[in-house]
């Protein structure tokens, strides 16, 4: 809800707490609604979602997401990839790791 270097105090965070607990929640339900509603009129419209875990990915893609991105992954895919690359292991090697870890 906040960015880095966005300043707040606690105060103005507890003024904003009804805008976050109902509107965070709505804004969700409202934007996987659309989407829902949407896919089946347009087969090709590609649906991406973000989940942090496994199981939150899964039920996504069965609700209907062509890709789900779970950024821990991006991101130990990347660190792995450099990893590699710093010990100058041969690309194809990586990418048949990262096959085997995704």
């Amino acid at each position: 809800m906040f960015s880095i270097g966005l300043e707040f105090s606690v105060k103005d965070l507890l003024q904003a707490k009804w805008v976050a607990l109902i509107g965070g929640p709505t804004g969700i339900l409202l934007s996987v609604a659309l989407g829902l509603g949407i896919a089946p009129f347009h087969s090709e419209a590609a649906i991406l979602a973000r989940a942090h875990r496994p199981l939150e990915a899964e039920s996504l893609v069965q609700a209907g997401a062509t890709e789900v991105i779970q950024p821990e992954v991006e991101a130990r895919t990347a660190l792995i990839r450099r990893a590699f690359s710093h010990l100058r292991l041969p690309e194809d090697h990586a990418s048949t790791y990262l096959e085997a870890f995704r």
